[in-house]
């Protein structure tokens, strides 16, 4: 059963990610139009909670913003000293000149682009499900069988 398309709502996304809130209302729904090409939202696809949708959808914006948006240390900004957001496990670090090196082992490639960033990575968690194989049968053909004394065969001839 298909779901009704999610409409975007940018004070309830700022609501939920608050650290990316510098960035501007028509960027965020422009992150949101292309949010649609990685997660379906004309209600016809795997996901069948609107609510699972939303979540899924409100993500990929916020990964897109993260990535594509101005940046002051890896956060969309307009200016300010926050601090770099870590993905993955703390491979190494030291203290001198402060070097920290950030893995995700066992990365299958799919998953490379969307563990670039927490957003991502947490929405390529919750699609785990909707990335398996559906079988979907072939719809049961009706074939019209005249019986065959029609063609000059069988009985009745």
């Amino acid at each position: 059963m298909p779901t009704t398309p999610f409409v975007f709502d940018y004070n309830a996304w700022v609501v939920m990610f608050p650290e990316l809130s510098r960035v501007l209302q028509p960027a965020a729904e422009g992150y949101f139009a292309l949010a649609t090409l990685y997660v379906r939202n004309d209600g016809r696809g795997p996901v069948s909670d609107p609510k699972m949708q939303a979540g899924l959808l409100n993500l990929t914006t916020a990964h897109l913003a993260t990535m594509f948006s101005q940046q002051v240390n890896g956060i969309p900004s307009t200016g300010g000293n926050e601090i770099v957001p870590l993905v993955g496990r703390i491979a190494n670090a030291s203290e001198g000149t402060v070097k920290v090196q950030v893995d995700m082992p066992d990365q299958q490639p799919n998953s490379a682009w969307w563990n670039q960033t927490k957003y991502g990575a947490a929405a390529w968690s919750a699609m785990k499900p909707f990335r398996t194989m559906r079988y979907m049968p072939n719809p049961k053909r009706r074939v019209y069988n005249p019986p065959m004394r029609y063609f000059g065969f069988g009985a009745g001839i």
